[in-house]
């Protein structure tokens, strides 16, 4: 799995260095992962343990463009529009609507950009046994069928939406991502942005 999504990173960037937010609620391998890419990386997250484990897996050098926070979803220390990938180390967060999460997400992506989130899916007989043997709980990634995310990723405006399986044991993953497009409704005040749901301080 973390194969996959450093594919779809360098893929994206295409040899240049772009800005890059993962928010981190688990799979703290695949954040040292992004942040070794080299790319400006922002990494958030709103648990204490994820965030710990990830920055111990990361060599650190002055000025090497890689920040840590610990903020809640709804405090996201990103500006709109402002990243080139957001990536989201294990599947969409649990306590939101799915489609508020996205959106949320969106939000904070350059037009161009991918909105990246590997999840479990469901939709497969190994899928299916595993939803049945596996307690879901709070903070837990749900187990969904891969079609239904699809589906709502081209439901919240992402475009180019596309899914690749990836390997892990016993639940089978899933890989989803879409391009942010342009979004006219958005335009440049001063240094912010303004439009529906934007609101400047």
């Amino acid at each position: 799995m973390i194969d996959e999504v450093i594919s779809l990173l360098r893929a994206q960037a295409r040899g240049r260095r772009v800005t890059v937010a993962v928010f981190c609620r688990g799979n703290p391998a695949l954040v040292a992962r992004v942040a070794a890419e080299g790319h400006p990386t922002l990494v958030v997250g709103d648990r204490f343990g994820p965030l710990h484990a990830a920055f111990g897996l990361v060599p650190r050098e002055p000025g090497d463009g890689l920040v840590f926070a610990e903020a809640r979803l709804d405090a996201l220390p990103v500006a709109p529009g402002s990243v080139d990938v957001v990536i989201l180390s294990m599947g969409l967060p649990s306590r939101v609507a799915p489609a508020s999460a996205i959106s949320l997400f969106m939000d904070l992506v350059k037009p161009g950009g991918l909105v990246v989130w590997p999840h479990p899916a469901s939709d497969t007989a190994r899928g299916r046994l595993g939803t049945m043997l596996v307690p879901w709980r709070p903070g837990m990634a749900r187990a969904v069928p891969r079609h239904e995310q699809s589906a709502l990723a081209m439901r919240c405006g992402l475009s180019n939406v596309a899914q690749i399986a990836a390997a892990r044991p016993f639940f089978p993953w899933v890989i989803t991502w879409g391009r942010v497009g342009p979004r006219p409704w958005l335009k440049k005040v001063g240094h912010g942005l303004s439009g529906p749901n934007i609101v400047e301080s």
